[in-house]
């Protein structure tokens, strides 16, 4: 029983499959850290921007 226990652990250790899939995920964590970062950053500047688009749309309204 014990021997089998040290052949299965012994391949679970030697098998490096998982480990691609460790590195995909820290990539796409990554990944969504810097998206959540840009989309933050870049939402601020597009709200401003459609302010600025909103207000002088108003103004041209206004005088037509």
């Amino acid at each position: 029983m014990i021997e089998t226990y040290v052949k299965v652990a012994s391949k679970l250790r030697n098998d490096e499959r998982g480990l691609s899939l460790l590195e995909y995920a820290a990539g796409a964590a990554i990944l969504a850290a810097v998206v959540f970062v840009a989309m933050g950053t870049l939402g601020t500047s597009i709200q401003g921007l459609l302010q600025a688009v909103s207000g002088w749309a108003n103004t041209q309204a206004a005088s037509v």
